[in-house]
C-alpha cells in the first residue's frame, strides 16, 4: 500500500527541485545550446523519482526502472550532441548536465523518505551541486580564456 508523503517532504521536494532548476537555468542561460534540464524538467524528474519510490519503498523496482529510463534518455542526448562544438570551438561534452538530471531524479526519494530531523541533508544537496557546477564552469571558462590570450597578457 502506498503511504501518503508528508506535506513538509513534498514541499521540500518541489522547493529544492525548483531551486536546482533556477540555478541550472541561471548558469546555462548564456548559452545558445539547448540542454535537458531546467525549471520545468527538474521538478518533474524529482516528482517522478519520488512517486516511483513510493510505489515500492522496500525493493525499489519502479524507481530503478525509472532511473534506467532516465539513463537511456540522457545517453541518447549525449550521443547526439557529443560531436558539437560551442562558440569557442571547444567540444560540447560535459557530464554536468547528465549528473544534474540524475541528481534531480534522486532528490525526490531523498526528500520524501528522509525523516524530518535529517531533511537538512537533502536541503544542502542541490546547493552544493549547483555551487560545484558553477565553480567548475567558471574555472573552465577562466582557463579557456587564459589559453586564448597571447602570452604575457593576463
Amino acid at each position: 500500500m502506498i503511504s501518503a508523503p508528508s506535506l513538509s517532504g513534498a514541499g521540500l521536494l518541489i522547493g529544492l527541485s525548483l531551486f536546482l532548476g533556477f540555478a541550472y537555468e541561471d548558469f546555462f542561460a548564456h548559452s545558445n545550446i539547448r540542454r535537458p534540464g531546467g525549471i520545468r524538467t527538474f521538478p518533474i524528474l524529482a516528482s517522478a523519482g519520488g512517486v516511483l519510490y513510493l510505489f515500492d519503498p522496500t525493493h525499489f523496482l519502479p524507481f530503478t526502472a525509472g532511473l534506467i529510463v532516465l539513463g537511456i534518455w540522457l545517453a541518447v542526448f549525449y550521443r547526439q550532441h557529443v560531436g558539437e562544438r560551442d562558440n569557442e570551438g571547444e567540444p560540447n561534452v560535459g557530464l554536468v548536465v547528465p549528473a544534474l538530471n540524475v541528481h534531480a531524479y534522486l532528490l525526490g526519494p531523498i526528500a520524501l523518505a528522509s525523516p524530518p530531523g535529517l531533511r537538512w541533508v537533502s536541503r544542502s544537496s542541490p546547493f552544493s551541486c549547483s555551487r560545484g557546477a558553477k565553480s567548475f564552469m567558471h574555472w573552465r571558462g577562466a582557463s579557456m580564456s587564459a589559453r586564448s590570450s597571447p602570452p604575457g597578457n593576463f
